[in-house]
């Protein structure tokens, strides 16, 4: 896993080098989003997809742009979620939070500029997946990022524990949040249907 937590680094940091010291990047947002980027993050998905791609067979050099935006994605969700708005937490990975270290404007354009940056780095042309891989890799990110993924998760949690209260464990949300469809609502104006076995098969 050490090994693949350097080999995440030096790509990150190569591919940085390419994708936000190019020209017309804002100074303060520079700051913000490299600030961000170089906090000590575990990178388990990163080490995770490593492991499993190469058991599969892959080479590293197909998993590094996967394994970036992957982290990226994950970033760019924590990111918003410490938001005075969301959670409104002041700390992240052992520092202040983006919107407490900057501001809350800069934070959004943060957060904002991570999810680009995530399609930007899924379709890299210097990356050695094929193009028909790199729309499979797009679509199923959208997927997960989206508003049947991530966004309704989110909401999902916000709302169960804003009316059930906090007795309402993590444990328990993993409970219904398992395979299969689950239904809640208390009132009519909020009944969500959702699977949350989405699966995306990308045959390399």
């Amino acid at each position: 896993m050490v090994r693949y937590r350097d080999l995440f680094l030096q790509r990150q940091q190569h591919m940085l080098s390419h994708y936000l010291y190019a020209s017309g990047h804002d100074a303060g947002l520079l700051r913000a989003l490299r600030y961000m980027l170089d906090a000590p993050g575990k990178l388990i998905r990163a080490m995770f997809l490593y492991a499993v791609g190469e058991s599969m067979g892959l080479s590293i050099n197909q998993l590094h742009h996967p394994a970036i935006a992957l982290e990226w994605l994950h970033l760019f969700s924590l990111v918003h979620d410490d938001l005075p708005a969301m959670d409104d937490d002041i700390w992240r990975r052992g520092q202040r939070s983006c919107h407490a270290a900057f501001d809350e404007s800069t934070a959004i354009l943060v957060g904002d500029a991570l999810h680009a940056m995530v399609y930007e780095c899924l379709t890299d042309p210097i990356s050695p997946i094929s193009y028909r891989h790199q729309c499979q890799m797009v679509q199923w990110f959208a997927r997960v990022s989206g508003p049947q993924g991530l966004m309704l998760g989110d909401k999902v949690m916000r709302v169960v524990f804003s009316r059930v209260g906090p007795q309402y464990t993590f444990n328990n949300y993993l409970s219904i949040n398992s395979c299969g469809t689950y239904e809640y609502g208390e009132t009519e104006d909020f009944v969500i249907n959702f699977t949350s076995c989405n699966t995306f098969v990308i045959d390399f």
